[in-house]
């Protein structure tokens, strides 16, 4: 279920507008005949009622989750916040599946978090951010099935009909008077298939961090680089509609976005209209005359109105995605480990420092990435 609007979110508080906007699927009878319309049903399939009201459940458990986690210290609050981000991703696995995903069916095959994880004991004594977070992961749950290896869980499920975000940027209309209109829109969508699997070996927390926007500044300090390409989209469009998409690469690391470069996907009809400049710096452009195609690139992770930051390449998750596993990832260190968590909390270890900056980022996105599947509208921070 590819999401095609966008709309530029210029509140003040975007946490508490995403959990109220939230409310409005709480209305059973509203979302069946959502639900109806997405997968054309009969508004009377019990089904459809089944999956509504199951929708609703999540969400109160989400939100109570959530407030929860508000109340607590750093201790004990990535279990509640990874508790409340699970129930979120079962209510886009509601409205975007059939009944084989309700909650009471899926239990019969999928009774799992559909993740697992490791951790590589390294002892108590005190550990550099890049070994200590590399050295936690989450790897998909695997089991045989007639010799076959087979994926289950809640995780699994949820990442069957995870789509990439659609990539947004300003549309300038210039009239024959030299008048102009601006607007903020969908550029470009993915297409509809599922992303690459979760390799079986997972993704560590240091891989997570690397592809989190807000944590760039904090791992540089540590002598991490971040994993992602920042950019501005752009889309101008004169009389006859002639249109000129432009992307505006930020400076970065230049193998980094190099790697990103040679992911991104045009039509072969493009090749003569395409323009790219490229300064030492790996900053640079990337003209398209005459645009009428959609153009592919690696997932955008997040950003706002005026910046959008990509991952260099194809990757399992998407921005949502990297948040459940990352909070997965932090949950389960925190309850299983809670010698060395609270060590780190009460030490202000630069794990318990990157982990604090991941759940605050989280506490501010995760509902409204909900909230952008659920209605299908790509809500973007304004800049």
């Amino acid at each position: 279920m590819i999401i095609t609007n966008a709309a530029r979110l210029s509140v003040r508080d975007p946490e508490r507008f995403s959990w109220g906007e939230l409310r409005r699927f709480h209305n059973v009878e509203a979302v069946q005949t959502l639900i109806s319309d997405i997968h054309k049903a009969p508004r009377s399939d019990p089904n459809v009622k089944k999956q509504a009201t199951q929708i609703r459940y999540c969400l109160q458990q989400a939100r109570e989750y959530f407030d929860s986690a508000k109340a607590v210290s750093l201790v004990t609050k990535p279990v509640l916040l990874y508790y409340s981000i699970m129930n979120l991703a079962l209510a886009e696995v509601l409205l975007k599946q059939d009944g084989n995903s309700s909650l009471d069916k899926a239990r019969e095959q999928h009774r799992h978090h559909g993740l697992t994880f490791e951790f590589a004991d390294h002892g108590r004594q005190a550990l550099p951010l890049a070994k200590h977070a590399g050295a936690i992961r989450a790897c998909p749950a695997i089991r045989p099935v007639k010799w076959a290896p087979e994926r289950f869980g809640t995780f699994e499920l949820w990442h069957r009909s995870c789509r990439p975000l659609p990539l947004v940027g300003m549309v300038t209309e210039f009239a024959p008077s030299n008048l102009s209109l601006s607007k903020f829109e969908v550029l470009s969508t993915p297409d509809e298939e599922r992303p690459p699997l979760l390799p079986e070996l997972g993704i560590t927390l240091l891989e997570c961090f690397r592809l989190q926007p807000n944590l760039e500044r904090f791992l540089y300090n540590d002598g991490i680089k971040s994993d992602l390409v920042r950019a501005t989209l752009a889309l101008t469009v004169t009389s006859g509609d002639n249109r000129t998409a432009q992307f505006i690469i930020h400076p970065g690391n230049k193998g980094t976005i190099d790697e990103f470069l040679s992911n991104l996907k045009l039509h072969a009809e493009c090749v003569d209209r395409i323009e790219i400049q490229q300064h030492a710096d790996g900053s640079g452009a990337i003209t398209l005359h005459d645009y009428h195609e959609r153009f592919q690139t690696p997932p955008n992770l997040g950003g706002d109105t005026e910046m959008v930051y990509f991952a260099p390449r194809q990757i399992a998750l998407n921005e949502f995605g990297l948040l459940y596993v990352a909070l997965f990832i932090c949950g389960n260190y925190a309850r299983y480990y809670p010698d060395f968590w609270i060590r780190d909390v009460e030490t202000h270890s630069p794990l318990a420092l990157a982990i604090e900056q991941l759940i605050s980022d989280a506490e501010k996105t995760m509902a409204l990435l909900t909230l952008s599947e659920l209605s299908r509208v790509y809500y973007v921070p304004e800049a």
